[in-house]
């Protein structure tokens, strides 16, 4: 019934989008949902246990959840707030362009851009679900190693957005290091000398991971799941293991040649590491 919810939810949403011609609307839902249905779920759990408190395990995972939209909501807001509906996120934007059909587009935007994302979320917090539905008990040491996971990913994002945002503010960027990539992941970039000697363009996480901040979204997903199977509310099978293998499928497609803002000057990814997203610094 929950599941159905979300979906009517979003598509009350995709209304909104096509009437406002604007499929970023969409946006803040992505953070805004997963709050609302463990905050339920923790609702839910606290009624059927009565006067017995929510366990560690069940706050850990609600105070997750938390986390990662508070960074989602503060850290990296949607531009939709400050500039208004005018606004558009530009991966929309090129796929209006690419489709060329608005019916297309329309299509497209209601099963890839509302739909798709709404049903991988759901799956993969399914698991922090049935976490936070369990029955109490004492935390365990695989609980909270998955936990920690979780919180170790939120971190990672919030330290490569930090950086990225500091980079795009900084004088060598000015002077040359704008890049614009498109979802073919065509590059036109220029890059000045001064850009070429700026520690930014190689600092922090940014130095070692192509997409520091889509890592630690999966990263965060992978400890959720890990949360839920920990705790014995779903067993360690293909069915539960699913949802974030799809959510690293889905982010490994959807990420863009490279977020750094000055992807040319940043070393080649070899062998695995290519793979993986991963690179190592010469």
């Amino acid at each position: 019934m929950l599941r159905q919810g979300d979906v009517w939810a979003t598509a009350t949403l995709f209304v909104f989008s096509f009437v406002l011609d604007n499929t970023s609307l969409y946006d803040p839902f992505w953070p805004l949902a997963p709050v609302a249905l463990c905050s339920h779920w923790a609702h839910v759990a606290a009624a059927q246990q009565g006067p017995a408190p929510l366990c560690a395990r069940q706050w850990l995972a609600l105070g997750l959840v938390w986390a990662w939209a508070a960074r989602l909501l503060i850290g990296v807001p949607w531009a939709g707030w400050f500039q208004g509906l005018a606004h558009e996120d530009w991966r929309y934007i090129e796929i209006r362009r690419r489709t060329k059909s608005p019916a297309l587009y329309w299509v497209a935007s209601l099963v890839s851009l509302h739909l798709t994302p709404t049903l991988l979320v759901f799956a993969a917090l399914r698991p922090l679900g049935l976490a936070i539905l369990a029955a109490p008990a004492p935390l365990r040491h695989a609980e909270a190693g998955a936990a920690l996971v979780s919180a170790a990913a939120i971190l990672l994002e919030g330290v490569a957005d930090e950086q990225l945002r500091r980079f795009r503010q900084s004088q060598a960027y000015a002077e040359g290091g704008s890049c614009e990539i498109g979802a073919t992941a065509s590059r036109r970039c220029r890059a000045s000398s001064a850009l070429a000697d700026a520690p930014r363009a190689r600092a922090g996480v940014w130095a070692w991971c192509r997409h520091p901040n889509y890592s630690g979204e999966l990263l965060f997903w992978c400890g959720a799941a890990g949360l839920g199977i920990a705790s014995g509310a779903i067993s360690l099978c293909a069915a539960e293991i699913a949802a974030p293998a799809v959510m690293i499928a889905f982010f490994r497609s959807a990420a863009p040649a490279d977020f750094s803002a000055a992807p040319s000057l940043l070393p080649k990814p070899t062998g695995v590491w290519a793979r993986a997203g991963w690179r190592r610094c010469r």
